[in-house]
């Protein structure tokens, strides 16, 4: 297997632009609750709430808003998953507004393409794909939502329009993309003064997008797709060798899918479906781990048979990948299906199991922004959205929009097809009622999702404890894309005897890597809980902190293809 593609289907290096936080616990307010990683964001979908709204409603406010104060980390031109249960009727459905391939075939960018980037030319508008973000927004505002789309986009218009004061994180994110933000007019008059980066206190306006989002309230996602913003984009992406046509972004529709469905020690555990096989990353870990009594081997960020059987289990569903990769099989619903059975999963579970030094005992039991709202009347929302490269990607704007180049990692998805995605997130029930949900970003959010449902649902852990035990992540990396296969990222606050203990058996784990220069990527997520007495309480993995000197990392500030 080729760990590069790691990268491709997750949120990328979004982990460098989570403002620094501690481990968040919060109590809903009226019986609804919205979590964030960022105030502003939480506070847009609050006073949608307060206004009237549902929780989709508050779900697009927050969004939006996140993407206005969001530290290069997404796009409102990148991809959108939405898993989404609707109380009226008691039906889950995944939203998926994720990237499309263009459809000319001499569209995707290649070994020639990448090639000739390096030699100096600029074939970056083959690696800008369709996007889906605003299009699903606005179809879960025409579905679902009590309020007028305009109202839930004001919030995130004031905040452009106003600004909003930058955090010390903030400010270092811009000095560490320096070279990249001053490729571009827009970058160079938005985040720097008199040449120089912003600083922290300095109040961040950004009119552009503000103009945007005010087409955006005044006619809807058609600005984006049919409209002036259309235009702009495609003469941006031509200019860069890219084969982009209006018609590609015209034609561009996100869909409603039914989730994949799983059961797991009495949830049932609902998950996204179609071309994003995240969540069937996941359910698979699931199928495998449940055939040990978990939480009687201790939890394990203290225990080496635990973590030794979590993480096996996770490298062994990792030799899936090819598998779930294929835009053929992903297609296939019934094939997907089969893939997570209990026979395939107990079929997993013999290679992990003949790879332990000693038996456990069989007993089956019963990858950005994570956003999720849940309100009062039990709608809940919880979705990714992400621009799926390094800060701002290459430092090509649209009208203050920053355009991804995912593209530039490969994919078997055919011109103008769904691209195939790794976007995770759950939702759970128990005896027909809502009780969590989780969703992960990071390079690390499969293996992230998987150790938070476990915490939850096998060691029925509280909210703030689940997101904050230490974590093992998946295959270390630096910033140039080199892999180390045979390890994992390890949290090093696991101790050390348990380690030592875990590695004579063969295992392998690195605790410190290039995020920041020296952090190490154990994933990042959000989860609520609906608890016995009704009450929901959210919270946040909390980031780990700044580390390291901002300058020494600004020779790797930019996107690169492979």
């Amino acid at each position: 297997m080729d760990w590069r593609t790691l990268l491709y289907p997750t949120v990328g290096l979004v982990l460098l632009t989570i403002p620094p936080t501690t481990a968040h616990s919060e109590a809903g307010l009226s019986e609804s609750l919205v979590v964030t990683y960022h105030p502003e964001s939480t506070q847009a979908g609050e006073e949608i709430l307060k206004a009237g709204g549902n929780a989709f409603d508050a779900f697009i406010a927050a969004t939006l808003a996140e993407y206005v104060v969001a530290e290069g980390g997404t796009s409102m031109a990148g991809p959108l998953g939405v898993l989404l249960f609707n109380a009226k009727n008691q039906a889950v459905e995944y939203l998926d507004a994720d990237f499309n391939e263009v459809r000319d075939s001499r569209g995707k960018f290649g070994k020639w393409d990448a090639f000739l980037y390096w030699l100096g030319f600029d074939r970056s508008g083959k690696a800008i794909l369709v996007p889906g973000a605003v299009a699903g927004l606005e179809a879960l505002s025409r579905k679902y939502g009590a309020l007028d789309f305009a109202k839930v986009v004001r919030p995130a218009l004031d905040l452009a329009r106003h600004g909003f004061i930058l955090s010390e994180f903030y400010a270092a994110i811009i000095q560490w993309s320096e070279k990249t933000l001053k490729s571009s007019d827009y970058g160079r008059r938005t985040f720097f003064r008199d040449g120089r980066p912003l600083k922290p206190g300095d109040r961040l306006i950004q009119p552009e997008v503000a103009a945007f989002l005010s087409k955006l309230a005044e006619q809807g996602a058609e600005y984006m797709y049919q409209g002036e913003w259309a235009t702009r984009c495609v003469e941006a992406v031509r200019a860069r060798s890219g084969r982009m046509v209006q018609e590609d972004l015209a034609a561009y529709r996100p869909d409603w899918r039914v989730p994949y469905k799983t059961e797991y020690r009495g949830y049932e555990l609902y998950s996204p479906s179609g071309r994003d096989w995240g969540g069937v990353w996941v359910n698979l870990a699931l199928r495998v781990i449940e055939n040990v009594p978990l939480a009687s081997l201790g939890h394990f960020s203290s225990s080496p048979e635990a973590l030794e059987v979590v993480v096996r289990t996770t490298r062994q569903v990792w030799s899936e990948l090819d598998w779930l990769e294929d835009p053929r099989n992903l297609d296939n619903r019934a094939a997907v299906e089969a893939r997570m059975s209990w026979s395939h999963g107990q079929d997993l579970w013999k290679q992990v199991a003949a790879q332990l030094p000693v038996r456990v005992s069989e007993g089956r039991g019963t990858h950005s922004y994570h956003i999720i709202v849940v309100d009062k009347d039990g709608n809940v929302a919880s979705g990714t959205h992400t621009i799926q490269s390094l800060p701002w990607g290459n430092g090509v704007f649209v009208e203050g929009i920053p355009l991804t180049q995912i593209g530039y990692l490969p994919s078997r998805s055919g011109p103008g097809e769904r691209r195939t995605d790794a976007l995770t997130m759950h939702l759970g029930f128990r005896n027909g009622k809502f009780r969590l949900a989780t969703g992960t970003i990071t390079t690390a959010l499969l293996e992230t999702n998987f150790q938070l449902l476990l915490n939850l649902i096998d060691y029925e852990l509280p909210p703030e404890k689940a997101v904050s035990l230490p974590r093992f992540g998946t295959i270390p990396y630096d910033l140039q894309g080199r892999y180390d296969a045979n390890s994992n990222w390890l949290d090093p606050d696991i101790p050390d005897h348990v380690v030592n203990q875990v590695e004579s058996r063969g295992l392998k784990f690195t605790r410190q890597g290039p995020l920041v220069c020296s952090g190490l990527d154990t994933g990042l997520g959000v989860v609520a809980v609906k608890q016995g007495n009704g009450a929901l309480v959210g919270a946040r993995i909390p980031w780990p902190g700044l580390t390291a000197p901002w300058r020494a990392c600004s020779t790797v500030s930019e996107s690169r293809p492979y």
